[in-house]
């Protein structure tokens, strides 16, 4: 499992002495093999060897490990550069890997970190004809980022998998999954990732491992399909404790979060979102906090519970006063508790997302409900028709916590209340959430 061969990296003869009687798969020996590797590294002064176990660590997923081991070099040549700008870049720490690329003389190289590096930051990039593999798959995925398929497809067409590395060739093959979700192929993207899943195991890239899964769960939650989208999370959770990526932990646990959000598992997810508070990463960072007031405020919320809703939406507004403009998720939110309170307070929008269809759906509910707080059970019925047809089959989870919020709002009329438990009811249960089914009747026979 991930966690013994994070256990034998960490302590290997202990490992090994109470592993006696342990098949050890190729990957299990390459781990063994990068332990020894540090420990000779520390002390040998070989630069070759140096640079090969700073490259195991860094596809191992340890970078901080990656860095100490390369920071012992005395001569820098491209690849050790090139080398410590990847780990920087995959900490965000931009300037110190501009500092890194200044270093490098190969012009192929110095293009190549460029590119990983805009395609990390969102940056603005010309993209240029090369017949280098390595590039073509950098700029694919800045395509991807930048929502360019045209290009994608176009870059697509100018990579020979059969010349790739395996590392090279879990990039593209990453890449190629996320076209294919992009251009809603799921049967496809499962394939690749599936694919990346066995490269991954093979050749011990750990930290590749988890950003797949993280990637499937992320696939799953699309698709409304979340106990799959747990598995695949947690999957990633049990893989980077031991790869000493802690700033990729905190994302997961938010996905893991979020999902038991969804789920109706209320404290559950409560105490993941408390535990994300504490961890070092908020203490330096007001915007992540607010990520979790923001998520916090969503699932009080869907409890129902205004006055908890309203405190932390409080603070997001607060944050976001400060900056340009209110994003209209929190808006949308304060006018939610507003009209579930009964409050005069209603906030004016900045702007208005037109692409998101949570916005869309948001703003459709809450014009709805201010326009008909009496209505009758045939207007309720079209205007659900409506509400479902909006997107086709999007968001369709998000729909039925929309209706439950208006079954809230209207649940003085018996009628109205019983035809919206039961709307709602007929997606939760299609989606397999029972919980979240119960969790609402629950809710409302004691409202």
């Amino acid at each position: 499992s991930e966690k013994n061969r994070g256990f034998a990296y960490t302590f290997p003869p202990l490992f090994f002495h109470f592993a006696k009687d342990i098949h050890f798969s190729p990957a299990e020996k390459k781990i063994f093999e990068i332990a020894r590797k540090k420990i000779i590294s520390r002390s040998s002064g070989d630069s070759a060897l140096i640079l090969a176990t700073g490259t195991d660590l860094y596809n191992y997923g340890d970078m901080e490990e990656a860095l100490d081991i390369i920071n012992l070099l005395s001569d820098y040549s491209d690849e050790s550069h090139a080398l410590k700008a990847r780990i920087y870049i995959s900490q965000t720490r931009c300037e110190l890997a501009d500092k890194e690329i200044e270093g490098i003389k190969s012009k192929t190289v110095h293009s190549q970190m460029n590119v990983l590096k805009a395609a990390a930051s969102a940056g603005n990039l010309e993209i240029e004809m090369t017949d280098d593999q390595y590039t073509n798959i950098l700029y694919m995925n800045y395509c991807l980022r930048t929502q360019s398929f045209d290009m994608v497809e176009e870059i697509e067409k100018r990579i020979n998998q059969n010349v790739l590395t395996e590392k090279e060739h879990v990039s593209y093959l990453s890449n190629l999954a996320n076209y294919h979700l992009f251009r809603q192929r799921e049967d496809e993207a499962m394939k690749c990732f599936l694919k990346c899943e066995e490269i991954c195991r093979n050749e011990l890239f750990l930290a590749d491992l988890g950003k797949i899964y993280m990637q499937m769960g992320n696939m799953f939650d699309q698709k409304d399909s979340l106990i799959k989208a747990l598995e695949y999370f947690n999957k990633a959770m049990e893989i980077f404790p031991y790869a000493n990526m802690s700033s990729i932990i905190w994302s997961i646990n938010l996905n893991i979060g979020v999902t038991y959000l969804k789920l109706g598992e209320f404290s559950k997810s409560l105490d993941m979102f408390s535990s994300l508070l504490t961890m070092e990463r908020e203490n330096q960072s007001e915007f992540y906090r607010v990520i979790i007031y923001n998520n916090l405020s969503d699932a009080y919320i869907r409890m129902f519970e205004w006055d908890n809703a309203e405190y932390y939406n409080e603070m997001v507004l607060n944050y976001y006063r400060e900056k340009s403009s209110v994003p209209d998720f929190a808006v949308f939110q304060s006018r939610k508790i507003a009209l579930a309170k009964k409050s005069s307070k209603w906030l004016k929008l900045d702007y208005f997302n037109k692409d998101d269809i949570i916005s869309i759906l948001d703003l459709k509910v809450l014009d709805f409900l201010t326009k008909n707080q009496e209505c009758s059970l045939s207007r309720i019925k079209d205007f659900v028709s409506e509400l479902l047809l909006t997107g086709n089959n999007e968001e369709m989870l998000y729909k039925a916590e929309l209706i439950t919020y208006i079954c809230y709002i209207l649940r003085e009329d018996a009628k109205i209340r019983e035809y919206l438990l039961e709307a709602a009811s007929m997606i939760f249960l299609s989606l397999d959430m029972t919980m979240r089914d119960n969790i609402l009747k629950q809710s409302m026979e004691v409202q």
